[in-house]
């Protein structure tokens, strides 16, 4: 495991490609904005591309998966959202579900 650096040119995409640049810097800008979440590579040498963390939803830990380059984010064992911006506010009504904080698990 290797924890989440918040810099683009660690992030797998092609530099070429418009579309995976703004997907990974809409990601890391979200990141940002959320601190208290901790971000890693679960397997950066095999999976660059692929990026988790943990969050406690209704009591429950919950593991979230996400591949910046295709903007599209996973809540585990459910299908991927895209893009980011759709899997963003879902999580959003789920915490809006939820009474009070949320703790993230690390």
């Amino acid at each position: 495991m290797r924890e989440f650096t918040k810099v683009s040119a660690d992030c797998f995409h092609n530099q070429d490609d418009a579309e995976q640049v703004a997907g990974v810097r809409d990601f890391i800008w979200w990141t940002f904005d959320n601190p208290r979440l901790k971000f890693y590579w679960p397997n950066y040498e095999a999976a660059p591309w692929h990026i988790q963390c943990m969050i406690q939803l209704s009591g429950e830990t919950v593991e979230m998966n996400f591949w910046p380059h295709k903007s599209k984010g996973q809540f585990k064992y459910e299908k991927a959202i895209e893009p980011l911006s759709a899997f963003i506010e879902e999580l959003n009504t789920r915490l809006n579900d939820v009474e009070g904080d949320f703790d993230v698990v690390e």
